[in-house]
């Protein structure tokens, strides 16, 4: 067994570690007394999130010359984040390529999915510094975590200029494609990598393109905020909006750790961590993560539904 395949086992052993500690009767009277039309909220904003993003990615699409209709984008965005969800570090996403690539080529579908997980991801870890810088200003002092985040970011933006480069991508690249691609699929992956490159080639031609999707971005994430404070609010939990801005950007990295499927033990241990600087106990952290858990796992049924009517086939690339 690879070492890798146990890498989400360590979520579910700080899940565990984080239920030693705590009264798990209160977490279930927490769940149980969730007010139904705040949850019933909190759910709707779920699925309005869900469509801002496909129209995001409707948008880096139509930067392709393609016509892929929202309603389409809709659905297929559904599926990868059903997948994502059951999926360590959210690598699911990628699974929308496969939807995608009846339009195009394998190699651009990648770029378009990469090309939204890139905003994504850089808007998270500007949001997460700057959450940090305000929460170690008033709550921690000192300047450790800051610093941390802001290396892994720039470290991150290095390694996207690096593979934005398809000649620095090759010779670093050429040694892992020569030792491990299989002879008899080789042609097919240089292809793919072609494919891939021509597409960034696109993206990074047309880059006042990435403008609206960015404010999408932007829209979609004030608005997940949003959704975590109505479902806070359902559970009697006084947790401050601004408070949400500042802390959910540094959770949301953490899930993008493969250490755990559906964020199962980091969320917990973050949001118990984060929260008890408010006064709210471990018992509330952690009911507060499972509705949220639930929530989003009641968002992504109608994607395993259109998951099932239409899976993907895998077969050799």
């Amino acid at each position: 067994m690879k070492l890798s395949s146990l890498l989400p086992l360590i979520g579910v052993l700080i899940f565990l570690y984080l239920l030693r500690g705590i009264d798990i009767g209160k977490v279930a009277v927490n769940l149980a007394r969730v007010n139904p039309y705040l949850f019933l909220a909190s759910l709707a904003l779920i699925f309005i999130t869900i469509v801002l993003k496909a129209l995001r990615w409707k948008k880096i699409i139509a930067s392709y010359g393609i016509d892929f209709p929202l309603g389409r984008c809709t659905k297929v965005w559904m599926i990868g984040f059903s997948i994502s969800l059951i999926t360590p570090g959210k690598i699911g996403d990628f699974a929308k390529s496969y939807y995608l690539k009846g339009k195009e080529g394998i190699g651009k579908s990648l770029t378009t999915v990469m090309v939204e997980r890139i905003i994504d991801v850089v808007i998270i870890f500007i949001l997460a510094i700057l959450g940090l810088a305000a929460f170690t200003a008033i709550y921690v002092g000192g300047g450790f975590l800051l610093s941390a985040v802001s290396i892994i970011f720039l470290l991150f933006i290095a390694g996207i200029m690096a593979f934005s480069r398809k000649s620095l991508s090759y010779r670093l690249l050429s040694p892992f494609y020569r030792r491990f691609a299989p002879v008899k699929y080789k042609e097919r992956v240089k292809l793919i990598y072609h494919d891939f490159y021509s597409g960034v080639d696109i993206i990074m031609s047309n880059k006042r393109s990435l403008a609206v999707p960015i404010i999408i971005t932007l829209i979609a994430w004030f608005a997940s905020v949003f959704q975590a404070f109505v479902l806070a609010a359902g559970m009697g939990l006084q947790i401050p909006y601004s408070f949400l801005l500042m802390v959910l950007p540094i959770v949301i990295l953490l899930l993008v750790l493969p250490v755990s499927v559906s964020g199962i033990g980091t969320r917990e241990a973050a949001l118990v961590f984060f929260l008890s600087f408010i006064g709210i106990q471990a018992e509330a952290a952690i009911s507060f993560s499972l509705m949220q858990l639930l929530i989003e796992y009641i968002g992504a049924a109608p994607g395993f539904y259109l998951w099932h009517r239409n899976p993907i086939k895998l077969r050799p690339i």
